[in-house]
């Protein structure tokens, strides 16, 4: 019983492949991905910053495809809405979107959690694009791996996430991890 909870703790609880894990081969798309938001540091920390550490503040997207979700390791978007377009490891028929926020338990401020969003399938190099799901991820559940069906439609290898808001955060939303499930052709 104990080797069995062991073995639980160190799987992926949700036990279903992610097609957008950028360990895997998925990869971000710039021309669907919104900007990043970077923090301008004031004029006396530019010059400490530059004389004395490599500065980098913000993550790029593909950091939303890793599964690291301690408390700032996200990928901060410009805004309190916007988009990550995906490249999937493989082209699959979409069963679910999950997405992941750092805890809040161990998280300070969850306004820049998204809030509703839209999963996006790309189909035909682009010329048409079929929204396959829309939820809310509700910031305030303790469980911070939240999933969301997806009725499949036709075999695709680009998803976008829009996120139409956040929780309340004016200049960024964070995105820790978004997971794509489905079925392989």
């Amino acid at each position: 019983m104990i080797d069995e909870a062991i073995l639980k703790y160190h799987q992926d609880y949700l036990a279903l492949p992610d097609y957008a894990l950028a360990s895997s081969g998925a990869r971000i798309i710039p021309r669907l991905t919104s900007p990043t938001y970077e923090l301008e540091p004031t004029e006396n920390l530019k010059w400490i910053i530059h004389k004395m550490i490599p500065f980098r503040d913000t993550s790029p997207a593909i950091t939303a495809l890793y599964p690291d979700t301690n408390v700032g390791q996200c990928w901060p978007m410009v805004g309190n809405n916007g988009s990550i377009g995906i490249l999937l490891s493989k082209t699959i028929k979409v069963t679910g979107v999950t997405i992941e926020h750092a805890g809040k338990q161990v998280l300070l401020d969850r306004r820049s959690a998204p809030k509703n969003f839209a999963l996006w399938g790309v189909y035909d190099q682009g010329q048409h694009v079929i929204e396959l799901a829309s939820g809310q991820y509700n910031a305030e559940d303790p469980i911070a791996v939240q999933s969301f069906p997806v009725s499949p439609q036709k075999p695709t290898r680009v998803v976008v996430i829009r996120v139409k808001d956040n929780w309340g955060h004016p200049d960024y939303t964070c995105l820790y991890r978004i997971r794509i499930h489905g079925e392989p052709i």
